[in-house]
């Protein structure tokens, strides 16, 4: 079952042939005309279809609507590489496909975002580079009830970016990172997981979450998964690189069923040997399935420890199950 299946019908909706865009009402056929014509405020309303050209947004308190069949935008980008280059603050983009986002810089977009707040919703970006990127001092990003898959470059271009205050991600799957990616790379201020499925299921991936600077993190009621073929052995990276300074630094991990399958060693929480600031780590009340895990000693007494899927009694592979169904085993007596 797929995450998106729990998506709220709420959503806007105009009736548009395929090709189709309508700003504020005005019909357009061409991406880039209909573009220029977007202005704070506006509501853009695109048909179905395959699309080749990307879009630039300046304005602000823009919604973008795909068509509930979803277009989807296959190797559209604008020149510097996104196929929706957002400058504007207050965007809100919704039930889009995006596919084969490539660039010569070798990080190609669905998303680039250098504006102030942006909201994702119901959207699948997969086969390219990178799927959503949001720079500092970008306020909050909101991926929820969407699907990000198969995205990465070199091991510098990821699925998630994010740089600006705060990141939330929630009833989302971002999986098989790859060619050495990271599901998640967040130096935002506070990344908030929730209810989602994030890792590897076949790709060779590197960490399912990095977090150089360290900062404030939440991950809960989500499942983590580390196949056999990633790279990396640590789930978690956190202040690994520069950390952060002025701001609070914590982890907090509950609530989770994680998968640590990788062949040779895992690590659950890789931190910092030598840390310049406290760091303050909870990780309780989580189902960890693996072997070989290097730090199970840490966490032994607040979670469940299991050294294969077979213990579970998981009928189906991960991939097929939604997250509610394999939610369930976290509950008491299960």
């Amino acid at each position: 079952m797929c995450l998106i299946a729990f998506l709220p019908k709420s959503y806007a909706f105009q009736s548009l042939q395929n090709g189709e865009i309508s700003v504020d009402g005005v019909l357009f056929t061409e991406i880039e005309t209909a573009a220029t014509a977007i202005k704070d405020g506006s509501k853009v309303f695109i048909g179905p279809g395959v699309y080749r050209q990307g879009m630039d947004i300046t304005a602000n308190n823009v919604v973008i609507s795909g068509s509930f069949d979803r277009p989807h935008f296959k190797g559209a980008v604008t020149k510097n590489g996104a196929t929706f280059n957002v400058m504007g603050d207050n965007i809100r983009l919704e039930n889009i496909e995006c596919s084969n986002a490539l660039h010569s810089s070798r990080k190609g977009t669905c998303v680039s975002h250098s504006g102030e707040n942006l909201t994702v919703t119901n959207v699948y970006f997969h086969d390219g580079e990178r799927g959503i990127i949001s720079g500092k001092d970008s306020g909050t990003l909101i991926v929820e009830y969407s699907k990000l898959e198969r995205l990465g470059k070199d091991g510098k271009a990821h699925p998630i970016t994010s740089s600006g205050n705060e990141l939330i991600i929630r009833y989302s799957d971002i999986l098989d990172g790859i060619d050495q990616a990271h599901e998640i790379s967040t130096k935002a201020i506070k990344t908030v997981i929730e209810f989602s499925r994030i890792g590897s299921v076949t790709s060779d991936d590197s960490r399912i979450i990095d977090m150089p600077a360290g900062g404030e993190i939440i991950i809960r009621n989500s499942i983590l998964i580390k196949n056999k073929n990633t790279v990396n052995r640590q789930l978690i990276g956190f202040g690994l690189g520069e950390m952060a300074r002025h701001r609070p630094h914590s982890i907090l991990l509950a609530n989770n069923l994680l998968f640590a399958e990788r062949d040779g060693p895992n690590e659950v929480l890789a931190l910092p040997g030598s840390p310049n600031q406290s760091i303050s780590v909870a990780v309780e009340e989580n189902i960890i399935v693996g072997h070989q895990i290097i730090d199970k000693d840490n966490y032994s007494e607040d979670n469940r420890f299991i050294e294969n899927r077979a213990e579970l009694k998981l009928e189906k592979i991960l991939a097929e199950i939604s997250i509610i169904d394999a939610l369930k085993i976290l509950e008491p007596g299960n």
